[in-house]
């Protein structure tokens, strides 16, 4: 029996093979809706398996974004990253700029403690294509952290700060505004802890 296959980022196709799992799948989950644009322009034959889903989170994990203004920052960026290509010539600039990184934290506990005294949550690209990162702006968003991100053609449904790294330096940016900052944290985590849940997005699907 096929069953959908459920991923929270897809990239990459060539050839006549669909992800090379078309003649395998019933469906495909993806959650970039500019990623999905260029698969029903560039794939239109495989183009109807793709269905949006939201990779949300769970209402049990992370901290609830009214506690931010009260917490105790140890660094300005978490980042949750491999530090490959590109991506770390950036990171190395953001931190010669004057801020301060977190390990990576790959460790449940660590980065528990990493994202509850982080002021900001990093995400920059691999490479030159814009597509976000669902489950780095998850875990994020449940923690009501702020994203500060590389530029992204689509980061629907999340709310985020694309220009906090024009100077390498967030501190210049809209990411300041107190106002804008506490409406993007706390739309984020209602979105994901709620409407689009992990469990309401699944659900969601199953009934398609």
């Amino acid at each position: 029996e096929r069953l959908p296959f459920l991923a929270s980022r897809v990239v990459g196709f060539e050839g006549s093979d669909f992800l090379g799992i078309e003649a395998h799948v019933d469906e495909v989950w993806g959650s970039d809706r500019y990623l999905m644009s260029l698969l029903h322009r560039f794939k239109p034959e495989s183009a109807h398996k793709v269905k949006f889903i939201c990779l949300g989170g769970h209402p049990d994990f992370g901290l609830n974004p009214k506690d931010y203004d009260s917490r105790e920052f140890h660094w300005d960026f978490s980042h949750l990253m491999y530090l490959t290509g590109v991506r770390g010539q950036k990171f190395h600039a953001i931190m010669q700029a004057g801020n301060s990184m977190a390990l990576a934290s790959f460790d449940m506990e660590q980065r528990h403690h990493v994202l509850s005294h982080s002021r900001w949550g990093l995400n920059l690209h691999q490479n030159s294509f814009p597509c976000l990162s669902p489950q780095r702006f998850m875990i994020f968003a449940s923690y009501g952290l702020p994203i500060v991100t590389d530029y992204c053609a689509d980061p629907y449904p999340f709310s985020v700060f694309q220009d906090g790294l024009i100077h390498w330096n967030p501190r210049k940016s809209s990411v300041m505004n107190k106002e804008i900052r506490d409406e993007a944290i706390v739309r984020n985590y209602d979105l994901i802890t709620g409407e689009m849940s992990f469990k309401a997005e699944v659900e969601r699907m199953v009934k398609c």
